[in-house]
């Protein structure tokens, strides 16, 4: 195919007229703008289109984010205002006034916000999910930990052994009970056994011996409420995510 020449034509018109000018031009087939013409441009109109291009741009990262997260659940709504499979050429004014029509602000600021909820609200479903699993070791204790910090003249100490040691460290603390040593098992898991002690502080040197021999790991509470509130807490509160992320999911049907 023989490759036609091109003419070069030089235009100059006032500053204001350069949309109206390209959108002219735009009408025409075989036309090519040469880039360099930007230092004819005044300063303050260079600003105006420097920030014009920096909206495009943002938009445009937006409609591709958009366009992801609707990819991502097998849309086709907002898929069809960005690609409908047919390649389609359209002037600046066609271009413009099909925008405008489409509402995509809004839709792409519901798909973005609703992606956004979904994810902070499984990620908090998974924190309650862990502080639940956290919270196990302590429920079978019928002392409150938050009482451990208030208590003057004893120590209490809330930690585990290895679950091979469990029967040996048992043996010595069976040994301190007559100087005063309380000891109970509260829980345990595949690996360990979680034991909760009591002594008078006088002991305290006596029973770290026995603590460092087996490797006595002590454990934190980490909540500013008893057990029970905690989980009667945490048990509601992924209820409320539960629901939320139906409610989350019928907004994505809508957008869908």
């Amino acid at each position: 195919m023989a490759i036609a020449e091109m003419e070069k034509l030089t235009l100059t018109f006032k500053a204001r007229h350069l949309d109206a000018i390209l959108q002219m031009l735009q009408g025409f087939q075989g036309v090519h703008i040469e880039t360099g013409y930007e230092s004819s441009i005044p300063s303050a109109k260079k600003l105006e289109l420097d920030k014009d291009i920096r909206n495009i741009e943002k938009n445009l990262q937006e409609i591709q984010s958009a366009q992801s997260i609707l990819k991502s659940r097998e849309s086709g709504h907002f898929m069809d205002f960005l690609k409908d499979g047919e390649e389609k050429r359209l002037s600046i004014s066609e271009l413009t006034e099909a925008v405008e029509e489409s509402n995509w602000e809004q839709i792409l600021e519901e798909v973005i916000h609703t992606d956004r909820r979904l994810t902070d609200n499984r990620t908090r479903r998974q924190e309650v999910t862990r502080l639940l699993n956290d919270l196990k070791i302590w429920e079978q204790l019928n002392a409150s930990p938050l009482d451990f910090k208030n208590m003057q003249r004893v120590s209490a100490y809330f930690g585990s052994v290895h679950k091979m040691h469990a029967g040996d460290f048992t043996e010595n603390l069976a040994k301190c009970e007559e100087d005063g040593v309380y000891y109970e098992t509260v829980a345990e898991n595949m690996d360990r056994v979680y034991f909760f002690l009591v002594c008078h502080k006088s002991m305290d040197d006596k029973l770290n011996i026995i603590i460092n021999e087996f490797s006595y790991s002590t454990e934190e509470y980490r909540f500013d409420k008893p057990q029970q509130e905690v989980r009667d807490d945490l048990v509601k509160e992924e209820q409320l995510l539960l629901e939320d992320e139906k409610e989350i999911g019928e907004l994505i049907v809508e957008q869908a």
